[in-house]
């Protein structure tokens, strides 16, 4: 009940910061024939902007909305309150809410069909952090703990030969601060994504290690499970919608970095350096892939009770 009361608190604190897109998306009216999404605005969201931003929804028949969430306590209470469908999100957010019974699925692989699909990086300072792998061994790592970017960040290095005395971290969780700290030498070391590992490397970090070949970070769309049973016909008419955002960014990849420097903080220093990935169409992560992810948070008692394949992922938007 705490956990409901805070989740309302902060559902209306948000709404009267002002964003004003809940308020627009008309959830008692025709609320079955809407999709409201929670989003970051990163390179990740570029098919949800796109739909918004070509009228994919109306060409389909249905409304799309989205609103921005700045932190994890912000999304997790728009899903549970039901003032979201879904949510941009990771495997770990999504494995551990499933495993404390919070009503959501994996829906959909955002991005991680293949490794070059917004790989995560690990980096040395350019102010005099390890220039090499080796030199990396029992150096502090900046992350966000118990998250996809330890995930990635463990089982990068545990490919690589370290061992559990070899790999060191330190907690920095917002992103932006980690890139900030890096490029000071405030850490020697750090795990980003990109485009900030891009413009990391543009300024002279080092780049020790990506997941491209491991496959390791992939984005997921996950949905509540109240809007799986009640709008099915609504989240056909989004999938058929988000694959073709995701067949005019395969077309023209580039062409989108206009759209991604407005609506997705691509860092404009690195436009003409910086290659827009392609999307997979709609298709569920791999069971492999899921079932590692699954372990990694189980070893790391993250799990209140245990997560299937089967429990973490819905196949509602693939028939």
């Amino acid at each position: 009940m705490r956990f409901r009361g805070l989740a309302v608190r902060l559902i209306v604190l948000f709404l009267m910061g002002g964003t004003g897109l809940l308020l627009k998306a008309g959830v008692a009216r025709g609320a079955e024939k809407e999709i409201r999404l929670g989003i970051l605005p990163i390179v990740d969201a570029l098919p949800y902007i796109i739909i918004s931003d070509k009228g994919l929804d109306r060409k389909h028949g249905f409304r799309f909305s989205t609103f921005p969430f700045q932190s994890a306590l912000e999304r997790d209470a728009a899903l549970t309150s039901g003032s979201a469908d879904g949510a941009l999100s990771d495997m770990i957010t999504a494995i551990v809410m499933v495993s404390r019974n919070i009503d959501v699925a994996v829906a959909a692989l955002l991005l991680g069909a293949v490794g070059k699909e917004g790989p995560f990086y690990i980096l040395g300072s350019p102010k005099g952090g390890p220039a090499t792998l080796n030199a990396l061994k029992g150096a502090p790592i900046g992350i966000s703990s118990n998250t996809i970017i330890e995930y990635v960040t463990d089982r990068m290095l545990q490919s690589r030969g370290f061992g559990p005395d070899d790999i060191k971290t330190v907690e920095v969780k917002k992103i932006p601060l980690r890139f900030q700290m890096l490029m000071t030498g405030q850490i020697g070391a750090a795990t980003l994504p990109d485009p900030l590992a891009t413009l990391a490397i543009a300024k002279g970090a080092k780049h020790l290690a990506n997941d491209v070949a491991d496959n390791l970070s992939q984005s997921i769309t996950m949905f509540t499970g109240r809007a799986i049973r009640t709008k099915t016909a609504t989240m056909k008419a989004y999938a058929r919608a988000y694959n073709d955002a995701v067949d005019a960014i395969n077309a023209d990849p580039d062409s989108w970095k206009g759209l991604l420097v407005k609506k997705a903080r691509l860092p404009e220093p690195i436009l003409n350096s910086y290659s827009v990935v392609p999307f997979p169409r709609i298709q569920l992560p791999s069971r492999e892939k899921a079932e590692d992810v699954i372990r990694w948070a189980k070893g790391k008692k993250l799990l209140k009770d245990p997560v299937t394949y089967e429990k973490l992922t819905t196949k509602v938007l693939l028939d």
